[in-house]
Parts: C-alpha cells; sequence; structure tokens
C-alpha cells in the first residue's frame, strides 16, 4: 500500500494525509492495518463509507488544488495516488506547496502515477504530466 519506509512509525503512531483520496479506500485499508496511526483523507467528492470507518479514518471534503484545510505541519506522510487525471501540469506545484506545507519537518511525501506512453513506429510521446511529475522532483 505504500513503499515509503515509514511503517516502524506507523506502528507506534503517526498522522497520516491521502490527498486526493477519492472513494477512501486506501485511508480505510491502512487505519485497520494501523489502528495506532490516525488517517485523514480529502477529496472534493463525497463518497466514503460511513458505517463501517474504523476510529483512527477522517474525511475532509477539500480541493487539494485551493487549499489544504490543515494547519503547518500536521502531517508525518502525505500519499497522494493517481490525480493525474484530475490535477493539470499547471496545477501540480501548487499542490505540492499545499502538501509541503502541511508535512511535518522530516516527514515523508509519496507521489504515486501512471506512465502513459503512446508508441508508435518511430516515435514515443510520454504524456506532459509525467514529464512535470519529473521535472519538479529533479
Amino acid at each position: 500500500n505504500f513503499s515509503a519506509p515509514i511503517e516502524p512509525a506507523l506502528d507506534r503512531g503517526i498522522k497520516v494525509l491521502d490527498a486526493g483520496c477519492g472513494g477512501g479506500t486506501w485511508v480505510l485499508e491502512m487505519a485497520n492495518e494501523y489502528p495506532c496511526s490516525e488517517f485523514t483523507g480529502i477529496d472534493v467528492s463525497v463518497g466514503w463509507p460511513t458505517e463501517i470507518r474504523p476510529p483512527n479514518s477522517h474525511f475532509v471534503v477539500g480541493n487539494i488544488v485551493s487549499e489544504l484545510p490543515f494547519e503547518d505541519n500536521t502531517f508525518d506522510f502525505v500519499y497522494m495516488r493517481l490525480v493525474g487525471m484530475g490535477v493539470s501540469n499547471e496545477e501540480y506545484p501548487t499542490v505540492l506547496s499545499h502538501i509541503y506545507r502541511v508535512l511535518k519537518p522530516g516527514g515523508w511525501v509519496e507521489l504515486v502515477e501512471v506512465r502513459k506512453e503512446f508508441k508508435t513506429d518511430s516515435i514515443i510521446i510520454t504524456h506532459p504530466y509525467i514529464l512535470n511529475i519529473h521535472h519538479l522532483v529533479d
């Protein structure tokens, strides 16, 4: 469910944000697996379960492009997966700045996106969104 080296911290108890959480599946799975940690999901749409929610899972309606309604240095780990279709190339740096604002010093950010390539006999075209991510990280 994640690649960052944070499992010992999750076992002890940390605060985690899933930015662009969609239906909240990742938040719910992680909250069940790591009951000492607090998990918060944020998304523009509301579609989260209400009756099978672990007590350490929370959901907030919000737009990660506009702002994150959390104090600075709130989260130890921010996870963002598959938001590439909903966040434009121009908006992505803004989203990252919001994420880093709410991330605690020494915290971890994990970004997971799909690489999109379109191939012909003589050329490979990579979706600009992916190139943008690589540019921002370099």
